[in-house]
């Protein structure tokens, strides 16, 4: 998974997004806005943690009682 960062625009429209907007880009596309000086990069994104899949199992005495 590629990294996103939050950058403003500073001297150029990017995206159709005005000058002195705030955006998420990749970091390849950051970095690179960043070296020409069109973006300023604010902070990174962190990824959101993915929940932990729950398990269910039947118990037996669930199953028997249905038969």
């Amino acid at each position: 998974m590629t990294k996103k960062y939050n950058v403003e625009t500073i001297g150029a429209v990017i995206d159709h997004n005005p000058i002195g907007s705030t955006i998420a880009l990749s970091e390849k596309s950051a970095k690179y806005f960043e070296s020409i000086g069109y973006v300023r990069i604010i902070n990174e994104v962190k990824p959101k943690p993915k929940p932990a899949k729950k398990t269910t199992t039947k118990s037996k005495a669930k199953t028997e009682s249905k038969k």
